[in-house]
């Protein structure tokens, strides 16, 4: 019982800090605020406070305080709005990018609810939920110390660039394995046999949200292709978390997750706004020695 106790603990220190790499740290950074950006950008949750009163009839006070959101402040928002803006831009370059990923995490958690705060207490499927997270660890680490305008002169020891990866990847991977028991929990093994099918027909009729039907249509009229695919989706959801510490996983669900992603956008009309995060798996510090290896022999050529 000792010997496992003393196996478990040192499992549990090299899966957390084992050697990291600033490289991919810094490449986190950039991921996770391109994608704050691009998410941020292409809406304006500030101007929702301006709604009239009757949209916020139904926001519990919980609701409101949690998030500390206020109704009736736009021009305040606009305010916070931009300084997010601000600050994100700032952490891509890496200009004092742990306080400015810290700024703009804290400030996402306030702005992110305001798209579903009326109907939902919680801003999700609409692409803050695992990047939130992402930024306030990232301002709790080293993420400036490579690829950064202000990079930092002295190295610390190479553990303090793994657990922060790490633990993004782990917040990553549990929106996989969270899906896969919310389908078991509330449908149970009937969501293999009438969950794509029955996904797939509401949102290709739904006109707010339908771009694409052909392929949704054609899958419908293939049973037997819906039940594979709800198969497919299950064990994709439930194996995922194997990709924090297996390579050959990592080499194999990584793509198959985007590729996967990409047919449900095509079928069901359906985007996982945090697929650009599956990015976060690439090893980049062993992707820029192989380029350097290969330079010279190109050069050559």
């Amino acid at each position: 019982m000792r010997n496992l106790a003393v196996n478990v603990t040192r499992g549990w220190g090299r899966f957390w800090f084992s050697d990291g790499s600033a490289i991919n740290l810094a490449a986190a950074r950039i991921l996770v605020t391109g994608h704050a950006l691009w998410i941020l950008l292409s809406r304006d949750p500030a101007a929702l406070s301006g709604l009239p009163a009757e949209f916020w009839d139904f926001v519990q006070d919980t609701a409101r305080w949690r998030f500390l959101i206020f109704e009736g402040h736009p021009l305040w928002e606009h305010v916070l709005q931009t300084t997010a803006l601000v600050a994100l831009g700032a952490a891509l370059v890496g200009l004092w990018p742990r306080l400015c990923c810290l700024v703009g995490g804290v400030l996402l958690y306030h702005l992110a609810p305001f798209e579903t705060i009326m109907y939902t207490p919680s801003p999700w499927i609409k692409g803050y939920t695992v990047t939130t997270l992402a930024l306030i660890i990232l301002g709790s680490s080293r993420c400036g110390d490579a690829l950064a305008l202000g990079g930092g002169s002295e190295r610390p020891p190479a553990w303090e660039y793994r657990w922060p990866l790490t633990l993004i990847q782990v917040a990553l991977c549990q929106v996989y394995l969270f899906a896969g028991y919310a389908k078991m929990l509330r449908t149970g093994p009937t969501w293999l046999l009438e969950g794509v099918r029955g996904y797939t027909q509401h949102y290709i009729q739904n006109e707010e949200v339908a771009v694409f039907h052909a392929l949704g249509g054609w899958l419908i009229a293939h049973p037997a292709l819906c039940v594979a695919a709800g198969c497919v989706a299950l064990a994709l959801n439930l194996s995922f978390w194997t990709v924090l510490f297996s390579r050959r996983a990592r080499r194999v669900l990584v793509p198959f997750a985007i590729a996967w992603h990409i047919a449900v956008l095509f079928t069901m009309n359906f985007a996982f706004l945090e697929a650009p995060l599956l990015l976060l798996f690439v090893d980049w510090q062993s992707l820029r020695e192989r380029l350097a290896a290969r330079k010279p022999a190109l050069l050559a050529a």
